[in-house]
């Protein structure tokens, strides 16, 4: 699938969303019934706020009285109101799988094994950095991202993330910081040529875990991997930086995904606002 069909495709599934999500909302959702309710709070809050400032403790009493035989009535207003963000997250969780799945940017990632044997690439053995080596004999030139991946008893326990230019600069230097413990991930340059080899190097830190006795345990590490992006990743460039979050690009389709459904959910929340307080103005 080309990369810019794959944008249009989450865009397009992000519409789908927000449109869908808004109509559950308008279906199941009833907001007359919670206005009622926040209509009636706020009158036995101000009964309650009155009978304060007077000292009346009898009416003081009588409206959290009134307050607390309306709670069952809250509890099942509440639950009602709740229902549908259940399969609003369900639709959710679905188009997010189908998303991931789609997603040919990472089916063409290179998946390698480093070593810290002193063979090969590796230049000691022992001295906790594991190495690897990979050619660069592709077209897909560009920002290439490394991602090193360190594993205990089959878990990941760290990841941190790189990047090198293959054949030309690319100005974006992106990348996801540590996640878990720290593991610092390097190459020995960072702009290659077709033909180059490009050295990886993954430095897992002195990792160390609570043990079973709440003392900390050295961690052993069982392999450290290396993921190459292959020049192909998920990124969509705004034509604009957005302001407080400084904002300008998108690395995750999920993200995009929720962007787009945030902004069109919100476009359709103001528009509908509107037409309502027209409505109140002008009723028939």
């Amino acid at each position: 699938m080309a990369f810019e069909l794959f944008i249009g495709l989450v865009t397009v599934l992000a519409v789908a969303y927000a449109l869908l999500a808004k109509y559950v909302q308008n279906k199941f959702v009833d907001k007359k019934q919670m206005e009622d309710y926040q209509a009636k709070m706020k009158l036995l809050n101000e009964e309650y706020e009155k009978a304060k400032k007077t000292g009346d403790k009898k009416k003081m009493q009588d409206a959290l009285d009134r307050q607390m035989a309306f709670m069952p009535e809250m509890n099942k207003i509440m639950f009602a109101q709740f229902k549908p963000m259940i399969y609003i997250i369900i639709v959710f969780a679905v188009f997010s799988w189908v998303i991931g799945a789609m997603d040919d940017t990472i089916k063409d990632d290179i998946l390698l094994n480093l070593s810290d044997d002193g063979l090969g690439c590796d230049k000691m053995a022992g001295d906790g950095i594991y190495s690897t080596c990979y050619q660069l004999n592709n077209e897909n030139y560009g920002k290439w991202t490394v991602t090193g991946i360190v594993y205990e008893s089959g878990h990941e326990l760290a990841r941190n993330q790189s990047y090198f230019q293959y054949g030309l600069s690319d100005n974006d230097s992106y990348v996801e910081g540590d996640k878990g413990e720290v593991v610092t991930t390097t190459t020995d340059k960072l702009e290659y040529t077709k033909g180059e080899t490009v050295s990886i190097y993954a430095k897992p830190a002195n990792m160390t875990k609570p043990g079973w006795f709440g003392g900390p345990r050295q961690i052993v590490v069982e392999k450290v991997q290396a993921v190459l992006s292959n020049g192909t990743y998920f990124r969509v460039d705004l034509p604009i930086t957005i302001p407080i979050v400084n904002i300008k690009s998108f690395y995750q389709p999920v993200v995009w995904f929720i962007f787009i459904s945030f902004i069109l959910n919100l476009i359709m929340s103001l528009i509908m606002n509107k037409k309502s307080k027209v409505g109140a103005q002008n009723p028939k």
